[in-house]
């Protein structure tokens, strides 16, 4: 006899799956719902390497995907859509403290273009949640949540006030974008793609090779009020960030608490404002607050096309490393330093 391949850390979801007879390792026995399949690889002993693999289909989660298993891996194949039809205002998924979770696509759906209904007809994969609620919520606690999105379209409605953005991230969180495609329809003047929310210690946020589209002023918040030194990062590179709001912040806005330093590295991005409002105004990094002590160091490494870095309010620090020759204007707002390369 031949060797045999096991699939004991592999779970299928099928749209023609039965929940009540799905087997672990069994692609012929696959589980009906995402968030079913979930509670189970929750539950199995091993400490790495679980895997649920997505067939291509429609699913409308019944209540908030949970994953506690560390380390759990999505696996989503071209065709999938899941959208929030039955989850009302809760939440799609939330990646608590402790865990570390990836979701990886075969493709995103949308290229450069803004979502409908309509034009979902090309191969790839979406999440959509219409409902007022984030499709990804990250909250780190004591120990720090991880998640890594590769290969996949996230639509939302959500605003930074109720804190229902796309990916809203809360304390201590590490999240991870590439080959992302970010949506926000909601053209309030708080919304925004992805949200540090208030409170966020020892975040950090990396986007790479994606695109950030928001019906709004912004693309990425932060929004750290805390009154102590903690890491506040971000990292953005080769992303095309558009807003299509009228022009109030920036595409990139932080606000920080007292004493408290947000830091990132930007490189070969591209910052566009559709709205005529905006235009050539639009800051692509904007610094808000008023806390004593505040402080931003941002570098940019260059080829970076886009608009003017800006700093608002008084009682803050500015850092800014201007490199590649590209930008076209650099605002000088308030307390600025800024260093061309």
């Amino acid at each position: 006899g031949g060797g045999g391949f096991a699939l004991d850390n592999i779970l299928f979801v099928d749209p023609n799956g039965n929940n009540g007879t799905a087997v672990i390792g069994r692609i012929d026995l696959p589980w009906l719902t995402i968030e079913a399949a979930t509670v189970a690889a929750n539950g199995l002993s091993v400490s790495a390497g679980v895997q649920i693999y997505v067939f291509p289909g429609v699913y409308s989660p019944t209540t908030t995907i949970t994953p506690t298993k560390h380390g759990l891996s999505y696996r989503l194949l071209s065709g999938v859509e899941i959208n929030s039809t039955n989850l009302g205002t809760s939440d799609m998924f939330q990646i608590a403290s402790n865990n570390d979770v990836s979701i990886i696509g075969d493709d995103r759906l949308v290229r450069e273009g803004t979502w409908t209904s309509s034009n979902n007809t090309n191969a790839g994969v979406i999440l959509t949640h219409t409902g007022g609620a984030s499709v990804f919520n990250m909250s780190g606690g004591s120990v720090q949540a991880s998640l890594s999105l590769r290969n996949i379209t996230i639509v939302g409605d959500g605003r930074v006030t109720g804190l229902t953005n796309p990916i809203e991230l809360i304390a201590n969180c590490n999240l991870y974008l590439d080959n992302c495609d970010v949506q926000n329809q909601n053209a309030n003047n708080d919304a925004t793609c992805i949200n540090i929310g208030v409170n966020s210690t020892d975040t950090r946020v990396t986007v790479n090779h994606s695109y950030l589209v928001c019906a709004g002023p912004r693309n990425i918040s932060v929004n750290a009020l805390i009154n102590q030194p903690d890491i506040l990062y971000i990292s953005v590179w080769n992303t095309k960030l558009v807003a299509q709001g009228a022009a109030s912040n920036g595409h990139i806005k932080t606000w920080a608490g007292p004493g408290q330093t947000v830091s990132g590295q930007l490189g070969g991005n591209v910052f566009y404002s559709t709205n005529a409002a905006g235009g050539a105004s639009q800051y692509y990094m904007w610094h808000d607050g008023g806390n004593t002590g505040q402080k931003v160091n941002i570098e940019d490494v260059g080829r970076s096309a886009g608009n003017k870095l800006g700093l608002g309010s008084t009682g803050n620090t500015m850092t800014a490393i201007v490199g590649g020759g590209l930008i076209t204007n650099v605002g000088l707002i308030n307390p600025l330093t800024t260093w061309v390369r």
